[in-house]
């Protein structure tokens, strides 16, 4: 193999446990069903592509079939179970956290723990919840978190709907100015 230095910010996780849960919960809206994923096979797709680190986030439509509680708590076993692989594979696995949006508080306390305790590099957002996509304000609690102001997020679309749905360019233009406005944080569209 070659001089690997390539980073998949893109890689997805598909936990067992989620994907067992994810059919009581809703399903997959987008109708493709859950892949068999293991760290291994994870690692050897990307020895074959010469990718050295893939930053895991949990595939869509992540932990939006759970309610309450319960949507805390799979965002939490989920994080925990990409933090655990970390730990494992340090130099091959990077770790993007899931949250329980639109829930603020859960939302606000999974960031302090993903980045407190898990040492997540950033966190995943889906481009929309429920039909209502990322416009963060700042009247939006979850946009003024200090602890999460100057850490990477990924943005990765969900089913059903495109950025080009009608209107949401407007209602989405801040994301650009939350750039601008934290210049020490990134942010990766997909």
């Amino acid at each position: 193999m070659s001089d690997r230095n390539r980073i998949d910010v893109h890689q997805h996780v598909v936990p067992p446990f989620w994907a067992d849960a994810l059919p009581a919960h809703g399903g997959d809206p987008s109708g493709w069903g859950s892949p068999t994923w293991s760290p291994e096979g994870a690692i050897a797709f990307m020895d074959s592509l010469e990718i050295e680190t893939g930053v895991l986030s949990l595939t869509a439509p992540g932990v939006q079939g759970w309610n309450g509680q319960a949507k805390r708590d799979m965002a939490r076993q989920v994080n925990e179970y990409v933090a655990g692989l970390v730990a494992k594979w340090p130099t091959r696995f990077g770790n993007f956290a899931t949250l329980p949006l639109p829930d603020v508080d859960g939302t606000l306390a999974e960031i302090g723990h993903a980045f407190d305790t898990l040492k997540a590099d950033g966190v995943v957002l889906l481009s929309n919840y429920g039909g209502v996509y990322l416009a963060i304000r700042p009247s939006n609690p979850s946009g003024q978190n200090s602890t999460a102001a100057a850490r990477s997020c990924s943005s990765t679309r969900r089913s059903p709907r495109s950025m080009r749905y009608p209107g949401c360019p407007a209602r989405c233009s801040t994301i650009r100015s939350i750039r601008r406005a934290r210049p020490s944080s990134s942010c990766s569209t997909a």
